[in-house]
């Protein structure tokens, strides 16, 4: 007779539920449990107390574990970590997870050591197509049947099928209310990914509950490379599209994705879906029912806005285990991608990423899409959300062709296209201006312009400043020099009219001169603004404007002056009523008085390193070690800051702590990436390596864009001719482009870059010769 199983009581039961969401850190369904706990058991507040704490310890031991393997630690140092947790009387299988966390470490250091020795094949090649420009209107055909070539991969390139299998997976920690939160890092919100497989399409069988986190990195390329070969498709969103709300979203999250499936799938007269989803916490492949009425809830959507096409689909849904499906483990690949940071290289190779996998709200996308396919016009207020969403700024993308469908509409429609310029205008009247968002839309306006309208002088002057804004970004200054006499004209018609979007466009003006290293006229552009009263600008600009120019005298060596015109600035910034800017803006000022701090030689190291960990927001050593391995665009200019004062003012034990975490050194793209790899290359004393990255951060600035990255780029190339003697024609040819290309550059850098083709200086005595303040 088989041995009946012991039931837990319902006190141990919600117990369990405490310590597990704890160990989870899912808040929300703790402290649902913990309610039901204390009515039902109000004075055992204490037990509670200790599971949560027992949860967050076991949490904390996963985490050292992990660490403990990606550092590739002796299994002794888990064996004595498990042994401390077995004294507290846990499961055996909690331990258990120690060490499956431990192994997961270890298979990421292994991927990354992967990544270092062995240069990756290059993958199937990816066309990805312009993106779609009609000829005719819209109403002449129906939007499905258009050839939207965004990516192979993409639903619409594939070719219909009777039957489909159709595998979802998720990647990310947080499917919860976190996941609309920006404390969240991007990599740990929950997305879902589909991985569309035709009939007749027979992708090599995985190993059974094969795992991309456990995986070698040569499996996961080889699984990339299958499915770019394939006649699949993948599609993917975020959480963090859909409509905030409290509570899990996993089950929303998969309707809003196959809201979308539906709609761009092609299809046969008859078509079956078999869905097959993985398991996920609680839901179980018993609770099929669940996954059953969020399809159901799917096809209602769209039997709403297509009938017919709702008649045509079935779909079978069902919920797997890891190994419940041979193919399981391409969609958990991809997956595996979107979410893993360390991922990022084979990622952008894919091509996947804004086309495929979507950063649009999925709903938002669903609207549009049936809208246009009903040949009816968005609304000011959708276009406005549609024209502004992030894949919006990616040209082979669903919402660049559904916004070009879009545009040759309201080309022929000028009551339609005055209705976009109308919403345009309301929200440059608003107080919650958003200058990227407003050079998004009036740049599609102009493009789908109908010949009978215009937009208005202070639209046009707003678009001219953002173009030139994205030019200084990149150090170009070709953009300025062709729109001299326009700007000139605009903002002398509208300086009565709009005097604080005239002070905007001088500020971007001044940057563009600094560009040309002609910091004289930079000076003339600002000095006005510096004089007149601060209503005049408002005191956002007028901070601005003290920071620009404070910027300016710290180009020209008057660093102890910049000094005093950045605090200046930083104390209007906190006036501001708009914290959020205020904080933003202040960010930057401040990291423009560190710099200027770092050059003047009446700061003290002391006033220096307060200074610092206060724009740091922690200690110089937590900084070290966040940064050292972060590859984030977010932190990018940070990073650069931190290694600027640690190769000139840094103690060797935090020269000694940045440079240990050499194997987890990550790199980024764009600027100020190329400085990032310079400083990195003057603090080791290995001098291959100097020269490795000294060579990397130069094919970094040459990537870069303008002029101005071309002086930086030969800079850096001249600081790799001192180690290196190799690469003099190379040197030579660049220093005379460069040199021709800025006359403002002047004659002393004009002949120091010379110079060191024949006496050249070390690396950063050369950046200080030529490259003043923040260019380096």
């Amino acid at each position: 007779m088989a041995k009946k199983k012991n039931v837990p009581s319902e006190k141990e039961r919600l117990l369990r539920e405490i310590q597990k969401y704890s160990q989870w850190d899912d808040k929300t369904k703790v402290e649902m449990h913990l309610e039901e706990f204390l009515e039902k058991f109000p004075n055992c507040r204490e037990e509670a107390d200790e599971r949560i704490a027992l949860g967050k310890y076991l949490k904390e031991c996963e985490t050292i574990a992990y660490r403990l393997g990606n550092e590739g630690k002796p299994t002794t140092q888990l064996t004595a970590l498990q042994n401390e947790i077995r004294q507290k009387g846990v499961a055996p299988f909690l331990i258990d997870k120690v060490k499956e966390s431990y192994e997961k470490g270890m298979a990421a250091k292994k991927r990354r050591d992967d990544q270092k020795k062995a240069k990756r094949a290059p993958l199937p090649s990816v066309t990805v197509a312009h993106p779609l420009n009609l000829s005719n209107p819209l109403k002449n055909k129906p939007l499905r049947n258009h050839a939207m070539d965004i990516h192979p991969n993409f639903p619409t390139n594939l070719s219909p099928a009777k039957k489909w299998t159709v595998l979802i997976d998720e990647t990310g920690k947080y499917f919860t209310q976190d996941v609309f939160s920006n404390q969240i890092k991007e990599f740990e919100k929950g997305k879902c990914v589909a991985l569309l497989v035709p009939e007749g399409c027979e992708l090599p069988q995985l190993p059974t509950k094969w795992h991309a986190v456990d995986a070698s990195q040569a499996e996961i390329e080889k699984n990339v490379e299958t499915l770019l070969k394939s006649t699949c498709g993948i599609l993917g969103i975020s959480a963090e599209g859909l409509q905030p709300m409290n509570g899990d979203v996993w089950f929303s999250c998969i309707e809003s994705l196959l809201d979308l499936i539906l709609r761009l799938l092609p299809l046969e007269e008859y078509t079956e879906l078999q869905l097959f989803v993985e398991q996920r916490g609680q839901v179980k492949p018993e609770h099929d029912l669940l996954l059953e009425k969020t399809c159901n809830d799917a096809l209602h959507h769209l039997s709403r806005s297509f009938p017919d096409r709702a008649k045509k689909i079935t779909i079978f849904p069902r919920i797997i285990k890891k190994d419940g499906h041979p193919w399981n483990g391409y969609v958990d690949t991809a997956a595996f991608l979107w979410g893993s940071p360390g991922q990022n290289e084979l990622l952008c190779s894919t091509g996947w990423r804004n086309t495929c996998f979507l950063g649009t709200e999925a709903r938002q996308l669903r609207d549009a899409f049936d809208m246009l396919e009903r040949f009816s016009p968005l609304t000011p207020e959708e276009w406005s959300a549609l024209s502004t969403s992030p894949d919006g700024q990616h040209a082979h993308s669903l919402v660049s062709s559904l916004l070009n469908i879009l545009g040759e509409e309201t080309r022929q429609n000028p009551e339609l296209w005055n209705a976009y310029l109308d919403h345009v205008q309301n929200h440059l009247y608003s107080k919650a201006i958003n200058l990227p968002n407003l050079s998004r839309q009036i740049g599609w306006l102009r493009r789908f312009q109908p010949e009978e309208c215009s937009l208005t002088p202070r639209l046009h002057l707003i678009w001219l400043s953002v173009q030139l804004a994205e030019s200084n970004h990149y150090g170009k200054t070709d953009t300025f020099q062709g729109l001299q006499q326009e700007f000139k004209n605009l903002c002398n018609q509208l300086y009565y009219e709009d005097a604080p979007l005239v002070c905007l466009a001088t500020l971007h003006i001044a940057v563009a001169f600094m560009n040309e290293f002609d910091f004289r006229r930079a000076i003339q552009a600002v000095r006005p603004w510096h004089d007149i009263p601060i209503e005049v600008p408002g005191r956002q600009y007028h901070a601005q404007v003290l920071s620009t120019y404070g910027q300016l005298l710290a180009f020209l060596g008057k660093n102890e002056d910049a000094v005093k015109l950045f605090q200046r600035a930083l104390e209007h910034f906190r006036k501001l009523s708009d914290t959020r800017q205020g904080r933003l803006d202040s960010l930057q000022t401040q990291a423009y008085l560190l710099i200027a701090m770092m050059d003047s030689e009446q700061t003290s190291s002391q006033t220096l390193h307060k200074e610092l960990e206060s724009y740091l927001g922690t200690t110089l050593e937590e900084a070290i070690e966040n940064l050292a391995s972060s590859a984030l665009p977010k932190e990018k200019y940070t990073h650069h800051l931190l290694l600027r004062y640690l190769l000139s003012f840094g103690s060797e034990s935090q020269k000694k702590r940045y440079l240990s975490r050499q194997q987890d050194w990550q790199q980024g793209t764009g600027h100020p990436w190329e400085w990032i790899l310079f400083y990195r290359a003057l603090l080791t004393e290995d001098g291959e390596m100097r020269k490795k990255l000294l060579r990397q951060a130069y094919q970094t600035a040459r990537e870069g864009g303008g002029a101005t990255m071309r002086v930086i780029a030969c800079v850096i190339l001249g600081g790799l001719y001192h180690e290196d003697r190799t690469c003099r024609e190379e040197l030579q040819t660049l220093t005379e482009q460069t040199v021709a290309e800025l006359p403002a550059l002047g004659k002393l850098r004009d002949e120091r870059l010379r110079q060191q083709l024949e006496s050249p200086l070390p690396p950063m005595e050369l950046a200080k010769a030529i490259l003043p303040f923040n260019f380096r």
